[in-house]
């Protein structure tokens, strides 16, 4: 439904407005936002290099809280029904300094 709409009512909509996205203003924004000119395709890999990095950090969490999980997603689902929670504002505030001061 979203594609049709983008086709049928979105697009014929903007035909002939200014490019309001684009590589051109994405670089201007950055070069503004950072002060320095980035090297966008390097950005752009560097990315998604980190987006399966995590991803494969992810999975590996997962796969010790429910072996056999095929996504991190599916081992969440498994706490959110089996898993330990901590209750009350006085709780969650020992849990975390316990969490602090292993680290």
């Amino acid at each position: 439904e979203l594609r049709d709409w983008l086709r049928d009512v979105y697009a014929p909509g903007v035909t002939g407005a200014p490019e309001t996205v684009g590589r051109e203003r994405y670089a201007r924004w950055a070069r503004y936002w950072n002060g320095a000119d980035l090297d966008l395709d390097e950005a752009y890999h560097y990315g998604w290099e980190e987006y399966h990095r995590l991803l494969a950090e992810m999975r590996t969490e997962a796969e010790k809280i429910l072996p056999g999980a095929k996504t991190p997603w599916e081992a969440l689902r498994h706490l959110d029904t089996h898993g330990e929670a901590v209750e009350g504002v006085e709780e969650v505030r020992v849990w975390l300094q316990g969490l602090m001061d292993q680290a």
